[in-house]
């Protein structure tokens, strides 16, 4: 239950980002995104699925094998393509965001006033800072994951009980 939880949660959170990232483009103007809003939706929820099914299936192969068995290591293997997909999509999206915000920036004067006044809101871009770090959060803990499967189930990563409270539970 516990893989299945770590495996699903990170997905539900970059889904909500997102759908935001969507919403802030017709917020300011699509004409400073390279993607048609409604694309950021369907392709990295999209990509964030084909995540989670690898690492499911990676999980559910590895709950079957025998400790030190061949399917074991398949299963781990599995999971990791599954999560290097996930930070890779993540990356991915974070290019294009901040190229997004990088030109709306840039073009700010030529904003509608709405889109000015919410720029310029304290508020907002605490806002904006609130989603940004939750993004990093989601990505360093992906990668995380990544390094602690990479030594195989109970490796060193993996039973460094603080690291694990911190870097999990973010």
């Amino acid at each position: 239950m516990n893989i299945v939880l770590l495996t699903i949660a990170p997905a539900f959170m970059t889904a909500g980002i997102y759908l935001l990232l969507k919403q802030f483009c017709l917020a300011f103007g699509p004409q400073y995104s390279r993607l048609k809003p409604a694309l950021y939706t369907y392709i990295f929820v999209s990509c964030d699925v084909l995540s989670m099914i690898l690492q499911g299936a990676g999980g559910a192969l590895s709950a079957v094998a025998d400790h030190g068995s061949e399917l074991l290591d398949i299963g781990t293997d599995i999971m990791i393509a599954g999560l290097v997909s996930q930070v890779v999509t993540l990356f991915i999206f974070a290019v294009l965001a901040g190229d997004f915000f990088a030109a709306v920036y840039k073009h700010r004067g030529e904003l509608t006033p709405p889109a000015r006044q919410l720029m310029a809101s304290g508020r907002f871009r605490a806002f904006v800072g609130a989603v940004v770090l939750s993004f990093l959060f989601v990505f360093v803990r992906c990668a995380y994951r990544i390094a602690e499967l990479e030594g195989g189930w109970g490796s060193e990563i993996m039973r460094d009980e603080p690291e694990f409270v911190v870097l999990e539970s973010a």
